[in-house]
């Protein structure tokens, strides 16, 4: 199966900005799936905790319960912490590969690029005057040499 998006493998410096982009959107969205799981795991851990301190006569299951829901709760938050501390790390990495990337694609690549381009435009056209003279100095010459030829 082939992939329908090009890669670019044409210079490093555009690999290096597209995919710091990537990781940056990557790391971003992370970050806002991290925040959304973990509120839902809280909300729905207090209101489980909550439901269990209604309960008049709880059984030694339903007493065990609400201390592990809290510790579960401790857990998520923790684990959150850390992997928003992961993804920051990620994202700063990814703003600093696109920087990197952007900058010299820029500054050192593209002006070459578009060196080029012109110098082929102007080759071109260069080719195309050539080519046009040649067709007009062969049609005088068929001309001067039908002129010649009526004229004898």
């Amino acid at each position: 199966m082939q992939s329908n998006i090009p890669l670019p493998t044409d210079n490093i410096y555009k690999f290096y900005a597209l995919f710091g982009l990537i990781l940056f959107i990557f790391g971003f969205s992370s970050m806002i799936y991290i925040n959304k799981s973990t509120n839902e795991l809280v909300y729905k851990t207090v209101v489980s905790i909550e439901e269990l301190k209604v309960i008049e006569e709880p059984t030694s299951v339903q007493e065990l319960q609400p201390a592990a829901l809290e510790e579960r709760m401790e857990i998520a938050l923790s684990d959150k912490k850390f992997f928003i501390i992961c993804i920051g790390v990620l994202v700063v990495s990814a703003v600093f590969l696109m920087y990197y990337g952007f900058h010299n694609w820029h500054n050192k690549v593209q002006p070459l690029q578009d060196e080029l381009a012109e110098l082929t435009v102007k080759k071109l056209r260069q080719e195309m005057r050539k080519s046009l003279a040649n067709k007009l100095l062969k049609r005088t010459q068929k001309n001067d040499l039908f002129w010649h030829v009526s004229d004898g």
